[in-house]
């Protein structure tokens, strides 16, 4: 079928003429069949969104009966979506890097929305909130409704992080945005890259990003949507399963990627960052094909032509718009590392 697919020849899905569209929205699953069963019938509501989007789902090896549900849903979505399947798990970083290469070489986006698996809005209009907001805040390259702040003292805790408190969400104090739930600008993926594999299978690879992009100069910002993450229940034994797995096979990758974050970016100077020396310092990073993204005509245009397709809903949105914090990082500062998580950390 048309929508889903194997996907190993990136030529083989291009399409000149790219229709534009306002967002990508990728999801990675692999098994946990009663919280995927949740979010696409979540998903499902989103059909009446005002904002033009394809849905991507890599489906990363995952058995009976979650395979069959992800078949069936993307029959029930098409043309909206495409279904990408790989017989093993991939991890965090690449998966989202292999969906965004097949929609961009499909379609000519201005955003790109990653969530997790777990996670159910309850608004079905949460897209064109993500999308207004960046519509309203062109010097932002990242937003999310989730902040997250890195430790940098005593030096015990350096790296480890933890979910910012509604008092610091008020005062726009925070380093990074979850990528559980986020909407990221292409015109920054064109410039820096998108996610670093050197972070597989997962854990700090949003962050990079995020550190990424404020060094060359975009904003991070805080984006209110109402959302929440499923209580797994008894899948939770599951769940622990599969990260079991991939320890088995990566060894202990989140301490490994905690000490590469900490060294790239909370010790000592952080690196000059331009789309050349990311080639070169960080040859993992996923950097779309030149000339692929190009823009037509500019961002105004751009923009102009989306409301046209939208009928004028979108002049009629950017009056609903709310005024949301752009949060300012604290200066980084050295420190040493250390691997006993501290109490409350979440990663």
């Amino acid at each position: 079928m048309e929508n889903e697919r194997n996907v190993n020849d990136e030529t083989a899905i291009k399409d000149v003429s790219r229709p534009l569209i306002d967002a990508l929205i990728t999801v990675l699953v692999w098994d946990a069949h009663e919280a995927t069963a949740c979010l696409c019938e979540c998903l499902k509501q989103h059909m009446s969104s005002r904002a033009p989007w394809r849905l991507l789902i890599l489906d990363q090896g995952s058995a009976e009966p979650t395979a069959s549900l992800l078949s069936r849903f993307a029959q029930n979505m098409a043309p909206n979506i495409i279904l990408d399947r790989l017989g093993h798990n991939i991890g965090y970083p690449a998966g989202h890097n292999r969906l965004h290469r097949i929609g961009h070489a499909r379609f000519d986006s201005r955003y790109l929305i990653t969530i997790n698996s777990d996670v159910v809005f309850d608004d079905p209009r949460w897209p064109d909130t993500l999308v207004d907001f960046m519509d309203a805040h062109p010097d932002v390259g990242i937003a999310g409704p989730t902040g997250v702040i890195y430790e940098r003292t005593p030096p015990r805790r350096l790296g480890w992080c933890r979910l910012s408190t509604p008092d610091e969400i008020r005062h726009g104090q925070f380093d990074s945005v979850s990528g559980s739930v986020c909407i990221m600008r292409q015109a920054m993926i064109d410039a820096i890259g998108l996610f670093d594999e050197a972070f597989t299978p997962g854990y700090y690879e949003d962050t990079d990003l995020t550190f990424r992009a404020r060094a060359t100069g975009w904003r991070i910002a805080l984006c209110d949507i109402a959302h929440r993450h499923q209580d797994l229940g008894p899948e939770q034994s599951t769940s622990q399963l599969k990260r079991d797995q991939l320890a088995a096979h990566y060894g202990n990758f989140q301490k490994r990627n905690r000490n590469l974050f900490v060294e790239r970016w909370l010790t000592g100077r952080a690196p000059t960052i331009d789309r050349n020396t990311i080639r070169r310092q960080f040859p993992a990073v996923y950097l779309p094909q030149e000339g692929t993204g190009k823009r037509r005509g500019g961002m105004d245009n751009r923009r102009g032509d989306m409301d046209n397709q939208r009928g004028g809903m979108g002049k009629r949105s950017r009056q609903r718009r709310r005024s949301l914090p752009v949060g300012i990082d604290p200066s980084l500062c050295p420190q040493a590392i250390n691997d006993s998580p501290p109490e409350g950390a979440t990663c």
